[in-house]
């Protein structure tokens, strides 16, 4: 049994930590819901484990939840909702206007989460499962 990722941010630079250890999640578009009535936001992502993560395979993903606490509001920008088996790559968090922060998809996707104070939880789901390709982010790169 591999040990479970489980942080909280209620700063930007925890949010910081989180969106590196986050980076290259994957997510189908069904798998995020804004929960008005408990002012919550969270997506289920398939992420990439990078904390494990060696030179070489086998290299580990699992399934982690990624939620917002005291959200006021949620905005999408290039965000399809007739679409929900469309699977977003996230590329970062970052801080927005005010007390937002941006949830950016490759592709231009957006979500913006209005969370005040901010709080955020990033937590592994289940054991991870085994996988050869590693995200890379070289142009010309092939994922091995």
């Amino acid at each position: 049994m591999s040990e479970r990722l489980k942080l909280r941010a209620t700063s930007i630079e925890e949010l910081q930590v989180i969106a590196a250890c986050i980076q290259d999640a994957l997510a189908p578009l069904a798998d995020m819901t804004w929960m008005q009535d408990q002012n919550r936001f969270a997506v289920v992502f398939n992420r990439f484990r990078w904390e494990s993560a060696g030179e070489k395979p086998p290299f580990e993903r699992t399934h982690a939840l990624l939620s917002f606490q005291n959200v006021r509001a949620v905005r999408t920008s290039n965000v399809d909702r007739g679409q929900p088996d469309r699977l977003l790559s996230l590329l970062t968090l970052a801080p927005a206007d005010g007390a937002a922060v941006d949830i950016a998809f490759a592709g231009g996707a957006t979500v913006r989460v209005e969370s005040e104070p901010l709080d955020c939880i990033l937590e592994d789901l289940g054991e991870p499962w085994p996988t050869v390709w590693r995200p890379d982010h070289d142009a010309g790169g092939d994922g091995k």
